[in-house]
């Protein structure tokens, strides 16, 4: 893409392959993104977006972790639910680069691909002129697999 232009819509992703296909999260959804080897695992609970997508095993040995903004473990304690200091993260291969996705190449994935995948978090696809880019909710994702989250503002 040439740059961005006037009077046109974007959203800015964050452009990561899994398996050779581009995915793309919002960066509005991102509270951070480390080299895994930062990463205290005794603070952090670590997914692989693999995991997340349902494919096992991962293609390559992870590289960074994304934070999911909000995103954390949470534990009940006498009936109510208690925010833990344990922040959620994402591992991904390949992260590439964030760019500007104008709103107009953005189309919704088809309700078959849903009722084959299921509720996996992937809703639309940016048709882009080098290559299609699928968008992903990441806490959407988080929260199918893993129901003990909280998401906090």
């Amino acid at each position: 893409m040439t740059g961005i232009q006037p009077g046109v819509h974007y959203l800015s992703v964050l452009v990561f392959r899994v398996m050779g296909v581009r995915i793309g999260i919002d960066t509005d959804q991102i509270g951070g993104f480390v080299d895994v080897a930062t990463v205290d695992k005794k603070k952090c609970k670590l997914v692989s977006m693999n995991e997340l997508l349902g494919i096992e095993p991962p293609e390559r040995p992870h590289s960074k972790v994304i934070f999911a903004k909000g995103g954390y473990v949470s534990e009940p304690s006498d009936s109510v639910w208690m925010r833990r200091e344990q922040r959620l993260g994402v591992v991904v291969s390949d992260p590439e680069e964030i760019v500007e996705i104008p709103l107009e190449v953005m189309s919704p994935l088809p309700q078959l691909i849903h009722a084959y995948t299921g509720p996996n978090g992937l809703w639309a696809i940016a048709l882009m002129s080098d290559e299609a880019v699928f968008l992903a909710d990441i806490r959407k994702m988080i929260g199918n697999k893993a129901g003990d989250v909280m998401w906090v503002k």
